[in-house]
């Protein structure tokens, strides 16, 4: 991957992470000092499914690599940060809950026990289903990525092709049709990395091409509409807008096509390139984490919902916990590797 597209896809990374704890100000009840719509926050998970599928195609296909390499990156990838996460979110829940339960309240949506068990086996948004943990609505997407890894994996390594048709409709009768509502858009990202050597652009054209996508996806956030439905409602509750999603999906993938021309080069070692790692490493433990953290700082801090200095304090407190736990869980992440390595060589049968 040249280095100005990865710096770009780290930098936005990390960005739209921050757009989303920024968009949760308001549904945690931390701040309406800067409110963003919920369009903005639902893009920018669409961004990561993007993003997502650009890398694993780069990480997978790229580099060839092997079936069982590939399931043991995914779940180590997921589950480094999602166990701790859940432990996390359980305990300030309940702290918060036993210093303001009338706060706490208005998040009740019972069977709390259930969702976290659906949680921590990315079950939580299969078929009709939304149920994420009561103050860690975000995780919804997880199970979306959870799913999108398995289709592909199958997909790519199961021979012949009667099981590995089989097992994707298994896959469908296990979650659903809902988070496969969502798939195509995660694609877009596989065909962004698959065709992107394939064509090039001079600068200037870049540059031009850029100007009038970012000017529609603006648009888009500004003005746009849920298309077929309004996003976060039944049935289909975040794939309501599939079709809108699909699109913003693939303008998403043309910027990142458009930047490898119009980017000029980065040094991988240069000050740029190493704040967009360090952001993009701990994005994913500021997604996971800051919709809990808010709600609990919302319920047990005394302080001015409306002013600017509380909203950027809560922004910096998201951000200095999701480098903590990103510290002691994705950084530790080769240890589950270690452990996934070993439990798949005793499964393998001797020869």
């Amino acid at each position: 991957m040249a280095p100005n597209v990865s710096c770009f896809l780290n930098l936005v990374r990390f960005f739209s992470a921050l757009l989303v704890v920024v968009a949760h100000f308001g549904t945690t009840g931390y701040s309406d000092w800067f409110l963003l719509s919920h369009r903005v926050g639902h893009f920018s998970v669409i961004v990561f499914f993007v993003l997502s599928g650009y890398v694993i195609s780069y990480t997978t296909v790229a580099r060839r690599r092997s079936g069982t390499d590939y399931v043991i990156a995914r779940l180590s990838r997921i589950y480094s940060v999602l166990v701790p996460a859940l432990l996390l979110t359980a305990v300030l829940l309940l702290v918060g809950r036993s210093l303001d339960p009338a706060y706490y309240h208005r998040f009740d949506r019972g069977h709390e026990a259930v969702r976290f068990g659906l949680s921590l086996l990315n079950l939580q948004e299969s078929w009709w289903l939304s149920a994420a943990p009561p103050t860690n609505q975000p995780l919804w997407s997880l199970a979306y990525e959870f799913w999108f890894y398995t289709a592909f994996g199958v997909f790519l390594f199961v021979r012949p092709r009667f099981w590995r048709w089989a097992l994707l409709v298994a896959c469908g009768v296990v979650v659903g049709p809902k988070i496969f509502l969502l798939l195509p858009v995660w694609l877009v990202g596989v065909a962004c990395h698959r065709v992107g050597d394939r064509y090039r652009c001079s600068p200037a054209m870049a540059r031009a091409g850029l100007a009038v996508v970012v000017t529609i996806l603006i648009l888009h956030l500004w003005r746009g509409i849920d298309v077929p439905l309004l996003v976060g409602t039944p049935p289909f509750f975040f794939s309501n807008g599939f079709v809108t999603d699909l699109g913003a999906g693939a303008l998403v993938a043309l910027v990142i096509l458009l930047v490898r021309d119009a980017m000029p080069p980065v040094s991988p070692q240069g000050a740029l390139s190493r704040f967009a790692r360090a952001g993009a490493d701990a994005s994913f433990s500021l997604y996971v984490l800051h919709h809990p953290l808010l709600v609990f700082l919302a319920a047990t801090v005394d302080y001015d919902h409306h002013g600017w200095l509380p909203a950027v304090a809560g922004l910096g407190a998201s951000l200095a916990l999701a480098f903590a736990f990103s510290a002691a869980t994705e950084k530790r992440r080769h240890l589950l590797t270690e452990q996934l390595e070993r439990l798949f060589a005793t499964l393998r049968p001797a020869r």
